[in-house]
C-alpha cells in the first residue's frame, strides 16, 4: 500500500514477516512488528494510520498503528475466528472477520475492538470489504455461489448490489467520492471498470485495452478534477 510518500507492507527478518513502512527508499524501513505476535503485515494506509493484521497463535488479528511499533491496537472482535483490514482512512476501518460457524463477513471499525459492526448483508452466504470512504464502503457479497460487487453504508441492510447485468462475478477493490473500481466477470474473462453508485453504471473499460488481453481489472481509482483516473 502507498499514501503520499511513504509505502507500507512488510519485509521478511529472520524468516518471519514484520510489518513496517518505507520512504522511497531500502534504508528508511521502519519496523512495526509489536512485541506479542509472531508475523504482521501492512495492508492499507491512510495519512495517519497503517492497518493490517497480526498473527496470534496461528489466528489473524486485524490491526492498525499510528506509525510505531508501540502504537499497534488489535481491533480483532470477541468470539470470532479470524479478522483482518483491507482499507482505512484513519478514522474508519474496513476488511472481514471469520464466524465462529466459520462464514466471513464484511467488517466494519471505528479504531477499537468494541466499535467492530458486522455488514454482512442478508442472504448472502460470504462478503467482505475493500474500501472505504468514511460514509461508504465497498467490496463484495456472494449469493447462490456468484460473487457481486457491493456498496454499504454503515449497515448490512443498506447494502447495495452492483453486479452489472450479464456479468457472472464483480468486485470493487477501491472507492473515491461517487466512484467505484473493481472487475466484472463475463463469460470467462474479467473486465476491469468503474461504477457510479449503481449496477447500470458499470463501465467497462477493457475494450480500450488492445486486442491480445484477455483479461483486466481496477485495483485504484482517484479524481483530477473531472477525469476519472484507475490503475
Amino acid at each position: 500500500s502507498t499514501i503520499e510518500t511513504q509505502q507500507g507492507g512488510y519485509a521478511i527478518i529472520g524468516g518471519l514477516a514484520r510489518a513496517g513502512v518505507w520512504t522511497g527508499t531500502a534504508a528508511s524501513f521502519l519496523n512495526l512488528h509489536p512485541v506479542g505476535p509472531t508475523s504482521s503485515f501492512i495492508i492499507a494506509m491512510s495519512a495517519s494510520q497503517q492497518a493490517g493484521l497480526v498473527v496470534v497463535g496461528g489466528q489473524t488479528h486485524a490491526g492498525i498503528w499510528a506509525g510505531t511499533s508501540g502504537s499497534f491496537q488489535d481491533l480483532h472482535p470477541a468470539g470470532m475466528m479470524e479478522s483482518s483490514l483491507s482499507g482505512t482512512t484513519g478514522a474508519q476501518q474496513v476488511g472481514y472477520v471469520k464466524t465462529a460457524g466459520g462464514e466471513i463477513h464484511a467488517a466494519l471499525w471505528s479504531g477499537s475492538a468494541a466499535s467492530f459492526v458486522d455488514l454482512h448483508p442478508p442472504g448472502a452466504t460470504s462478503s467482505s470489504l475493500n474500501a472505504t470512504t468514511g460514509s461508504q464502503q465497498a467490496g463484495s457479497a456472494t449469493f447462490g455461489g456468484s460473487e457481486h460487487a457491493g456498496l454499504w453504508s454503515g449497515s448490512a441492510g443498506s447494502f447495495v448490489d452492483l453486479n452489472p447485468p450479464g456479468s457472472g462475478q464483480s468486485r470493487i477493490s477501491a472507492i473515491t467520492g461517487v466512484r467505484q473500481t473493481g472487475f466484472a466477470r463475463f463469460g470467462a474473462n474479467s473486465h476491469a471498470g468503474f461504477w457510479s453508485g449503481s449496477a447500470g453504471s458499470f463501465v467497462d473499460l477493457h475494450g480500450a485495452l488492445p486486442a491480445n488481453y484477455t483479461e483486466s481489472g481496477g485495483i485504484a481509482i482517484s479524481t483530477v478534477g473531472a477525469t476519472v483516473l484507475i490503475a
